[in-house]
């Protein structure tokens, strides 16, 4: 930025370049890792968090099928240090509806050396809503259900409680209610965040298939971008998977993690044709073929003597493992089996004091590989459950709310 060009500058520049559909020259002044913000309900197409000036182009690019402009004007411009606020009237034609929706916004720019790299508007987003006609979901949703459009998901979750945020990211197959129990317990205390991962429950995902990478980077952008952090993260298996690598690649998000049931290990070779044969199976078997599959996880995952005595609880968790959509099973078991990476190498780079679960039964992700995990991390300790296998907030839900509880309230002695 020269010194003629202040924040202010480069903020009006670039309403004037979109104001007159100038793509490039709007580009040209956005940062390569520019944060896009913009809050409301996920219908509305240009609501989210998105990261990247690539992503930016995109929404750049469908914001005209997705509005037409019929006005507008700024009011009132603010520069301070490298940011700055921009105060005006918008009035949109909504092209999906014919509805027009008009009010006040407030954008809040952030630049460096003449770019911005943070993009924040502030506007009537109930108001977008009902011009898009989003309809009733939204109204007759459980008090604690969200939904946020992060990159190119639609993540559902629960946001339950006050206090520090813990995070909880479940494993394959499951929702967020495999947390049910840990989050009834601890949201007297903590601001309990329970996450669909892609695919599963309430979330989309992407028709190209993601990576736990992806996830990770963006579960980082919401803690990040929603003031949360730095957080407490739950993950099972998959989840305890996301949680390392958010844990290691960005440490200023994560004060504690609690990992059950994971490994930082590939999958062993050994399964890759028995997770093949359910990939197929569940991407293009009839309702029974699929149900038999998941039964076959479940029996695999779960104590035998847990499903014995708890046949409510094991029957509505296969209920949500057979009520997923099918186009997306496939490419959630690409991205958290056959196509898992080994990240062994991230693991003495986590700061973050660290529980790891291990049940001593679970044939899914044996102790051992608990154990791996423990070593390796500077600041962790395992602690084995008896009697319980892979499901373990499922199967011993007392215990491991027990164990999390510990870790909040002390995180700084994980091996005391």
């Amino acid at each position: 930025m020269t010194p003629s060009t202040t924040p202010a500058d480069v903020a009006l520049a670039y309403l004037d370049a979109f104001g007159k559909g100038d793509v490039d020259s709007a580009l040209g002044l956005l940062s390569q890792d520019v944060i896009w913000h913009v809050d409301g309900a996920p219908g509305v197409p240009t609501v989210g968090l998105r990261q990247g000036r690539d992503r930016v182009a995109q929404w750049l690019a469908d914001f005209p099928s997705a509005f037409e402009p019929r006005g507008g004007q700024v009011s009132t411009v603010i520069g301070h240090g490298d940011e700055a606020v921009v105060c005006g009237r918008f009035h949109l034609l909504v092209r999906a509806t014919g509805r027009t929706v008009e009010g006040d916004y407030a954008i809040r720019f952030t630049v460096r050396d003449g770019k911005i790299g943070r993009y924040q508007i502030f506007e009537d987003s109930l108001a977008l809503a009902a011009a898009f006609d989003t309809g009733t979901t939204a109204f007759t949703a459980p008090p604690q259900a969200r939904q946020v459009r992060v990159n190119d998901t639609v993540y559902g979750y629960d946001d339950t409680g006050s206090g520090p945020v813990v995070v909880f990211l479940h494993g394959l197959f499951a929702d967020r209610s495999m947390f049910a129990a840990q989050i009834r317990a601890l949201s007297d205390t903590h601001r309990c965040v329970g996450v669909d991962l892609p695919g599963h429950g309430a979330s989309t995902w992407p028709a190209g298939g993601w990576t736990l990478d992806d996830i990770a980077a963006d579960i980082a952008l919401l803690i990040q971008e929603s003031h949360w952090g730095p957080v407490v993260v739950v993950g099972q298996s998959q989840g305890g998977m996301i949680a390392m690598r958010l844990a290691a690649r960005r440490p200023d998000l994560v004060r504690s993690l609690v990992l059950t049931g994971t490994s930082a290990r590939p999958e062993p070779a050994e399964r890759h044709d028995l997770w093949r044969r359910r990939r197929s199976v569940l991407g293009t078997g009839t309702a029974e073929q699929r149900h038999a599959v998941m039964r076959e996880v479940q029996e695999a995952a779960t104590d035998p003597r847990w499903r014995t005595a708890n046949p409510a609880t094991a029957a509505a968790e296969l209920d949500v493992m057979v009520g997923h959509d099918p186009a997306a099973m496939p490419l959630a078991l690409d991205a958290a089996v056959l196509h898992r990476p080994d990240i062994r190498h991230l693991l003495p780079g986590i700061q973050a004091p660290t529980l790891v679960v291990a049940g001593a039964n679970d044939r899914a992700m044996p102790v051992e590989l608990s154990n791996e995990i423990a070593e390796l991390i500077p600041a962790a300790r395992l602690r084995v459950v008896p009697d319980a296998a892979h499901h373990l907030p499922l199967e011993a839900p007392d215990q491991v709310t027990g164990l999390i509880a510990h870790v909040l309230a002390d995180h700084t002695s994980p091996r005391s």
